[in-house]
């Protein structure tokens, strides 16, 4: 979610908003705006006194209204006042306000207008911002809310403060700058209905990752998970310490995790990160500089078929690669996606990106013409991961070419080795994988493997294996 800077004759301010579920038709959207008070007007206020210093205040009036479907559903006007100031010159600080509002969760623009306090003459600010106010109603899976970047948070059970949410009273940060004064990440942000896809004996996890911009990398020493226990809504709070995390752009990413580690929910946001005298060493590899598609082969992949090529290469990629896939294919961020499938085949070989990328799309379609099904996503085929990741096999058994047969459980079990001389990718030999035709879904399921990182089950010929992925 990008945050809008606006400005007006020397009056400028950060907006920011996010979205939390209020029941199944509302949401629940908080507006969060810093203006600098560099840039407020000020005036003198009335002396009481002819001993008392003359003081100055000004601020900013701003006007917000929410639209739907060409209908104003909410419209609210708020003051944002400065302290009483002697001194209109020490001004290194922002004027801070927010706004809550329970509007019904369909496609909004907001439109908002922001003036001087004590000008009326002067320019004024207006901005239209699309949001959709269903992407936190839960539908046919459990949703995380936006993430919340808070300044600070302090216990609090006062109902009546807006900046109260489960007992914590939270100070919004809309910037999406951290300078090195700031040395710590805050946010905040509610999962709804995980209980409906989480039984009561089991848990969830939430994965907190930072992602380095635009290479993807995902920096490992900033991370961690947290148990989620499954009710209606669970209320998350997070402070991730980022002192020695250096300038550059980032992501910061929310993962919720199914019990057997699936991804049924993500968040991400972008942040700029200023640290010139941080410690570069401690990044876990090399940054790279940034990756640009334009002129390259990537820009010929048009639209959302680069989202395809992305989720293609996770049978070859590395765990860290994957894990960034997962993330990227989740989303719409086509951009990032080219970014993403240009570093991958240059991080492999800068001179030959392109033919390796036609090669692997060439392995991709064949795969798809042997193992492929219409109505299912390729990689979910077992036998064409492996044939993307390993290739042909040298020698290819099936139940009627088996000699090894007869020391089956069940006869009619339908099956199929691979065998491979040796595998450069693991730096084996003589290896083989087994894969057993499920009668439930007529696919053929790796069951067996002495492949490193593969499922094995020396026993499969007695029956001891499982077709669950």
């Amino acid at each position: 979610m990008a945050t809008p800077k606006a400005s007006a004759k020397k009056l400028a301010a950060v907006l920011e908003y996010a979205r939390f579920k209020l029941d199944s038709n509302k949401t629940m959207l908080e507006l969060y705006f810093d203006i600098d008070a560099k840039t407020v007007q000020y005036a003198a206020n009335n002396a009481t006194s002819n001993r008392k210093k003359a003081s100055f205040s000004g601020g900013a009036i701003i006007e917000i209204q929410i639209w739907q479907q060409d209908l104003q559903v909410y419209a609210e006007n708020i003051q944002v006042r400065s302290p009483n100031l002697t001194d209109t010159n020490a001004l290194d600080f922002m004027l801070s306000a927010m706004m809550r509002c329970a509007v019904p969760s369909v496609k909004s623009e907001i439109r908002l207008l922001m003036r001087q306090l004590n000008n009326t003459d002067s320019s004024v600010v207006r901005l239209r911002i699309p949001l959709d106010l269903s992407g936190v109603i839960p539908i046919d899976k459990p949703i995380i809310s936006d993430i919340q970047m808070v300044r600070s948070a302090t216990k609090s059970e006062d109902q009546t403060d807006p900046m109260v949410k489960s007992g914590l009273r939270l100070t919004p940060y809309p910037s999406d700058f951290y300078p090195a004064t700031i040395t710590s990440i805050k946010c905040y942000q509610e999962i709804y209905d995980l209980n409906r896809y989480v039984s009561d004996t089991s848990a969830a996890a939430l994965s907190f990752r930072i992602i380095k911009l635009p290479t993807f990398e995902i920096l490992e020493s900033w991370g961690g998970i947290s148990r989620v226990l499954p009710k209606p809504t669970v209320a998350i709070f997070k402070e991730i310490d980022i002192a020695e995390l250096p300038s550059g752009h980032y992501r910061l990413q929310l993962a919720l995790l199914s019990p057997d580690g699936k991804i049924m929910a993500l968040r991400d946001k972008n942040f700029y990160r200023s640290n010139p005298t941080s410690d570069q060493s401690k990044i876990t590899s090399v940054l790279a500089p940034t990756v640009v598609t334009a002129g390259t082969f990537v820009d010929t992949i048009k639209g959302r078929s680069i989202k395809q090529y992305v989720y293609h290469l996770k049978a070859i990629a590395s765990r860290a690669e994957a894990g960034t896939i997962d993330i990227l294919i989740q989303g719409s961020d086509y951009a990032s996606m080219r970014s993403f499938y240009l570093e991958f085949w240059q991080r492999r070989d800068k001179a030959q990106a392109y033919d390796l990328h036609a090669d692997y799309r060439a392995q991709v379609i064949e795969a798809q013409n042997r193992f492929g099904s219409r109505s299912k996503p390729l990689l979910e085929s077992d036998r064409a991961r492996v044939f993307l990741r390993y290739g042909l096999p040298n020698q290819m058994l099936n139940e009627q070419t088996d000699n090894n047969r007869q020391a089956n459980a069940n006869p009619n079990m339908t099956y199929e080795i691979w065998q491979y001389y040796s595998l450069e990718k693991t730096k084996q030999s003589s290896v083989e994988f087994v894969f057993i035709r499920d009668l439930s879904s007529s696919q053929f399921v790796l069951v067996h493997s002495n492949a490193t990182g593969e499922r094995r089950s020396d026993n499969w010929r007695s029956g001891q294996f499982s077709t669950i992925r």
